[in-house]
């Protein structure tokens, strides 16, 4: 039957003000794993205090027993929500690991079987009777009750320990976000206590789910006035612990204040006879030798520092108390040998192209040439000839000569193939110093040669036709056989762009003249004028 309890209206608050807590965490369990801690926390309050009052309004003790027996999921819950709730603080790195998980339910599983089957071994409570009246069931506890209670404040006592600690190192600013979480457990662990040894033997009221309304009450004003659980900060080792850049704090004194693991790491890889300890060593010489300048910021780069084979680029920057008075550097050290090494790597393969590119272009360049060369005389070849004649300027006139080796038939068939090429040479060596500034000169093919002379009128072109041609027959040749005279006739003709195939064929024609007059001479085309030149 139901039975009026007093006592059952003090639950009812601590219930509904952890379901409010609990739905007020819940939204905010993706930031941060302590926020979904915390809402485990406040929801075993609320199984704890719900089943507490449900039960002390029955006066039947198989009732009460069964509602007592009933509170260990929400008890349990509530440890080891308070455990990962403090781990999520101190480390917001911190996630709750399947391993951990496992490990956690272990105790409560084994707590609601041992409990709930408490009937057939009396190990967890020794007896329940009912007391008083309105009746409340007093429970005598057994050996595993008392294991149960060990290891809850076992576990209550590692996650205070771990806030403290976090409390104790952490910035001023930010300590009294570790304090609140601190004094919500204060209450209900004292009132746990105080019901366990401290009330009369016949005194039966559960205080702590009671309390649990001062810890509703610490998390509603740090809820809605102090920072929540995901905005608790990481603590400045751990930030520093996580560079991979050194950092390394020094005192004016030039002694080693403190340093982050990644700066350690480097000092011992430069430094071998570094102490087990740096901190409160004067800095090793090598770092010392950088110069440190009050007042002043500096960044360098050391290649080779201490012939480790260590390069490092150095930021000092210097620090100020609250007077502005400098007081030390912090050094922020950040290795750059892979990179020194792959910025000469790439140094080099860089002149290394450099040089294969001038390389291939000089390849191109006098490929460019030999394409426009002839190979026996060196001269231009046809081909550039043609494509020369084709540029012609409209508003330039330009006289074109065209030459043959006299006899040079005769010159092959007496003295062989060879002597006929020597001759070739030995005329193109003659037009090759005739030549000035952007003239031309070219083999058109066989013993045939074109000298292309830009803005020359057709009196000078036939002038300096004549100077080519007496200098050839006054040089002789050079040949296996012997000296040689090699005379030349030329035939001269003059045109504009556009006029160059028949300047060609006009200068040809003048050719064919001299040679039909006698050879050795200067023929000037018809279309210009006629100017013959005695043999």
């Amino acid at each position: 039957m139901v039975q009026w309890q007093p006592l059952a209206l003090l639950y009812l608050p601590a219930t509904i003000a952890s379901l409010w807590s609990a739905r007020v965490m819940l939204r905010r369990r993706r930031a941060t794993p302590a926020a979904g801690a915390l809402t485990v926390v406040m929801l075993g309050v609320a199984w704890w205090s719900t089943a507490t009052a449900v039960g002390s309004l029955s006066d039947q003790r198989n009732v009460q027993l069964a509602f007592s027996t009933a509170i260990f999921p929400g008890v349990s819950a509530v440890v080891a929500g308070y455990f990962c709730h403090s781990l999520a603080m101190v480390d917001r790195s911190w996630r709750l690991s399947r391993r951990t998980r496992g490990l956690l339910l272990i105790e409560p599983v084994l707590v609601v079987a041992l409990s709930a089957s408490n009937a057939g071994h009396h190990q967890f409570f020794r007896d329940a009777t009912l007391v008083g009246d309105p009746a409340l069931l007093m429970l005598q506890p057994g050996p595993l009750f008392w294991l149960h209670t060990m290891y809850s404040y076992g576990l209550l006592a590692c996650a205070i320990l771990l806030v403290l600690h976090a409390w104790v190192h952490a910035p001023a600013a930010y300590r009294r976000q570790f304090m609140w979480p601190l004094v919500s457990a204060v209450p209900p662990i004292g009132g746990n206590l105080l019901g366990m040894f401290f009330l009369p033997k016949n005194q039966t009221t559960d205080l702590t789910p009671i309390f649990f309304l001062a810890t509703a009450a610490v998390c509603w004003w740090a809820l809605t006035h102090q920072a929540l659980p995901d905005l608790v900060p990481v603590t400045h080792q751990q930030v520093l612990a996580t560079l991979h850049d050194g950092v390394l704090e020094v005192s004016r004194s030039g002694r080693i204040v403190d340093l982050n693991p990644a700066a350690e790491l480097l000092l011992r890889r430069i430094v071998t006879d570094l102490p087990d300890n740096p901190r409160g060593q004067p800095l090793p010489a090598a770092v010392a030798r950088l110069g440190f300048e009050p007042d002043r910021d500096t960044q360098v780069e050391i290649t080779d520092v201490l012939d480790s084979g260590i390069d490092l680029d150095v930021r000092i920057t210097s620090l100020y108390d609250q007077h502005g008075t400098c007081i030390g550097w912090v050094l922020v050290a950040r290795e750059i040998t892979e990179h020194n090494r792959r910025r000469a790597v790439l140094r080099d393969a860089n002149a290394k192209l450099t040089h294969q590119l001038a390389t291939i272009e000089s390849l191109r360049a006098e490929l460019a040439e030999q394409a426009v060369r002839d190979e026996l005389t060196g001269l231009h070849n046809r081909r550039h000839l043609l494509g020369t004649l084709a540029r012609w300027p409209a508003d330039r006139q330009s006289s074109l000569l065209i030459l043959d080796i006299d006899h040079f038939k005769r010159v092959n068939d007496t003295y062989g193939h060879r002597a006929g090429d020597q001759a070739i040479r030995a005329v193109a060596g003659i037009l090759a110093g005739a030549i000035r500034g952007d003239e031309i000169a070219a083999r058109y093919g066989g013993e045939e040669f074109v000298v292309v002379l830009p803005d020359t009128d057709p009196a000078r072109a036939v002038a300096r036709a004549e100077e080519i041609r007496a200098r050839c027959a006054a040089t002789p040749v050079p040949t296996d056989a012997g000296p040689l005279t090699v005379t030349i006739s030329l035939g001269v003709a003059a045109g504009r762009n556009g006029d160059a195939e028949y300047v060609l064929e006009a200068a040809d024609q003048a050719l064919y003249r001299a040679k039909q007059s006698g050879r050795n001479r200067v023929e000037e085309s018809a279309m210009t004028a006629t100017h013959r030149t005695p043999a």
